[in-house]
């Protein structure tokens, strides 16, 4: 019988003859020749080792790089490596779903789950009444397997316990500390200043606020990491560097949403502390925006007075962000948002088609409002809202089911945190929800759920909350009860 090792060695002299006849015969094939390797090693991956695939994907998110940022593509751009490898997982994930039922059928009628679902279909739906259908498609498939990879592919890693969570977030956090090391030595060739953020994360980061928005949604985790009991003193250590780099990393971002963010975050964090009900907190929500309605006159008014840009130091940038007088920036981002409204009155119910923003905008500016910055060209971006952008793109629909998710989303973390007895396992959790509160706080400022190195962190974090609720905080709710049941037992005797 041949042994592997027998086996491997002979593959490896095929595969050295193949090269060989291909340098001598076919020369231009020979960079996909060397591909060759990878892609078996992918297929088999895919096939008999999938969660290692999985985590695989999970460390190269922060190191992948676009076909534009490797200019090799204009008009389609793509995440290489991990967009292929998502879409792979996507046709495994069908194809084993079908076949044998991969997903565990709690998990799918979970109410965070049936929202995602709601929202694909919403998005499909949509997408059949685009105004330009291509867009939508490529929208919609990329949607699909964001929610594959992040979601559904996590639930591998999720179903056995806290462990595979917090595996799933180091495979994140640790390459992000190499791009934030990469990042803050470019940066400092340039004396870190505003000007030079934009472009520092390049090629892995196309734009500062993308980074700043990643940085952010791990902060809280890392930080929980701090407070976990079952790390050593010198594994301490290390993740307390690894902290003062993330804190570093961020506030050179020059990224105001992702800062404005993390102190949402914070907010919540005291909240939470408080041991403040979830009903209470929405009370008290609806009161806070009850006011701001009332008082919006005064309350632009006061906005206006700053006249602080930010362009400048730190601190400079941290006053201008309630500047909608003079900051460029922020004058640009309100000229976004009335056109997002203006075009939402156009299609209320179905929208322009998801994707769609960027190419109808530019008719829906009104000229007061227009920047320096203003473009007509297609090429400036999206709605710079997590809210507002589905609301024209996808109908009234779209944004009730974004707010939905958010809504569901702040439920469950409640529920998780107040509900958890395992210390570790509430610091876990607890921090994991925090991550996700950032990006919901970012989203009513940015919009990065179509870009890989946001989405796959969203839906996973998402996906650890469901799994966590699904198989582990019933179990300890019915050990709590047999103990409480145990203890009265013992009382009447």
């Amino acid at each position: 019988m041949l042994k592997s090792s027998h086996l491997a060695f002979a593959l490896c002299i095929l595969y050295l003859v193949c090269n060989a006849f291909v340098l001598a015969f076919k020369p231009a094939f020979t960079f996909l020749y060397a591909l060759l390797p990878l892609f078996l090693g992918f297929v088999y991956l895919l096939v008999f080792d999938f969660k290692l695939l999985a985590k695989l994907l999970v460390f190269c998110i922060p190191f992948s790089v676009t076909l534009s940022e490797m200019g090799l593509s204009k008009s389609t751009d793509l995440s290489i490596p991990t967009e292929p490898i998502m879409f792979a997982m996507l046709l495994f994930f069908i194809i084993h779903e079908f076949a044998s039922g991969l997903i565990d059928i709690k998990i799918l009628k979970h109410p965070l789950s049936l929202i995602i679902f709601a929202m694909l279909v919403w998005v499909l739906v949509s997408t059949c009444t685009s105004t330009i259908i291509t867009v939508s498609l490529k929208n919609f498939i990329a949607r699909l397997w964001f929610i594959a990879a992040g979601f559904l592919a996590g639930h591998i890693l999720f179903k056995n316990g806290v462990a595979g969570m917090r595996v799933f977030s180091w495979l994140y956090i640790i390459p992000l500390s190499f791009i934030a090391l990469y990042t803050l030595i470019n940066h400092y060739f340039f004396g870190f200043n505003e000007d030079s953020a934009d472009w520092v994360a390049s090629p892995f980061y196309k734009d500062h606020t993308i980074y700043g928005a990643c940085l952010a949604i791990s902060f809280p985790v890392l930080i929980g990491f701090l407070f976990q009991r079952r790390y050593t003193a010198p594994v301490k250590i290390a993740i307390s560097l690894l902290v003062l780099l993330h804190t570093t990393a961020l506030l050179f971002s020059y990224t105001r949403a992702a800062w404005l963010s993390v102190v949402v975050a914070l907010v919540v964090l005291l909240i939470l502390l408080c041991k403040i009900k979830f009903k209470t907190l929405c009370v008290m929500a609806l009161v806070l925006l009850t006011a701001a309605l009332c008082f919006q006159k005064e309350i632009v008014l006061a906005l206006s007075e700053n006249k602080q840009d930010s362009e400048g130091n730190l601190t400079e940038n941290v006053k201008s962000v309630t500047n909608i007088s003079t900051d460029v920036s922020n004058l640009e981002r309100i000229n976004r948002w009335h056109c997002a409204m203006r075009m939402f009155e156009e299609k209320p119910l179905f929208g322009y088609g998801p994707g769609t923003y960027m190419f109808n905008y530019a008719a829906f500016q009104v000229k007061k409002e227009k920047t320096i910055i203003s473009t007509d060209f297609a090429d400036g971006g999206n709605a710079h809202s997590e809210y507002l952008g589905p609301l024209c793109e996808q109908g009234l629909p779209g944004a009730l089911l974004m707010f939905a998710l958010m809504i569901t989303v702040v439920a469950y973390g409640f529920k998780l945190v107040y509900g958890i007895s395992l210390y570790d396992d509430k610091i876990f959790i607890g921090s994991v929800f925090l991550g996700l509160i950032t990006y919901f706080a970012h989203g009513f400022l940015n919009n990065y759920l179509d870009v890989d190195k946001a989405a796959v962190p969203f839906w996973g974090f998402i996906g650890m909350l469901v799994n966590y609720d699904v198989y582990f905080l019933s179990k300890q709710s019915g050990e709590k009860n047999q103990m409480v049941a145990g203890n009265e037992k013992q009382a009447e005797v």
